[in-house]
């Protein structure tokens, strides 16, 4: 019987968690007598009933009253998301390539802010990056730009892109828009920050924007003239 109760009171300790090694402390030391010895295990099984057990995700789940995009995790930081064209016919090197990135390289990534840093792709070459970070994609990059080794770095990954430039250079950023999980701040922060934020380009291009901006004051400069005349 004392057993049963020593044994009882051991399997709910477990269950709710806690170490062997307490267990043993609690149960045997200065248990001298039976009587002392079924007093420590039937404390040992309330206390272990008392403690909550760990939860899983699902448990005391509440719906989101803000799901949209945009908002920052609970560290502060934005989400950001981008795409990346490289040739499948040197996708293999690309890979192999990144599997032990430069030392320096990572470092530069975290002192400029490209914290949980990921990439993911296809078979065709196509790819997918997600970071977080303080600001945003541009002055994310902006910060590595100023790196030299970020200059290297770009060098030596221009030759698996279809036109042989740095594949930041022909990075386009992809638009956050819904969000579901538990690394959130406050909703209701959340959704005013998003509608104050200025709209922005669900792409970015470089150098693609500003020949477009160019030709339209070109053109706009004709017409004016045209029209004066």
């Amino acid at each position: 019987e004392v057993w049963a109760v020593v044994r009882k009171a051991f399997d709910a300790a477990l269950a709710s968690g806690a170490t062997k090694e307490l267990m043993v402390l609690k149960l045997y030391q200065g248990s001298s007598t039976v009587a002392q010895l079924e007093a420590s295990g039937q404390a040992c099984a309330a206390a272990a009933a008392a403690k909550p057990r760990n939860q899983s995700a699902a448990d005391g789940w509440k719906p989101q009253t803000f799901t949209g995009g945009g908002g920052r995790t609970k560290a502060g930081r934005r989400r950001v998301c981008f795409q990346l064209q490289f040739e499948p016919s040197q996708l293999d090197q690309y890979l192999k390539d990144h599997e032990a990135i430069w030392p320096e390289m990572q470092q530069a990534l975290v002192e400029c802010g490209w914290h949980n840093y990921s990439l993911f792709y296809r078979p065709d070459g196509f790819a997918v990056g997600y970071f977080e970070t303080e600001d945003d994609f541009d002055s994310a990059c902006a910060r590595m730009q100023a790196r030299e080794v970020n200059s290297r770095w770009q060098a030596a990954m221009a030759k698996y892109t279809p036109a042989g430039m740095s594949p930041i250079e022909g990075a386009a950023e992809l638009r956050h828009y819904f969000y579901l999980g538990s690394d959130a701040e406050d909703a209701q922060h959340s959704a005013r920050l998003v509608a104050a934020a200025p709209s922005r380009p669900e792409l970015r291009s470089t150098g693609v924007l500003a020949a477009i901006l160019g030709v339209g004051l070109a053109c706009g400069f004709v017409l004016g003239r045209r029209t004066a005349r």
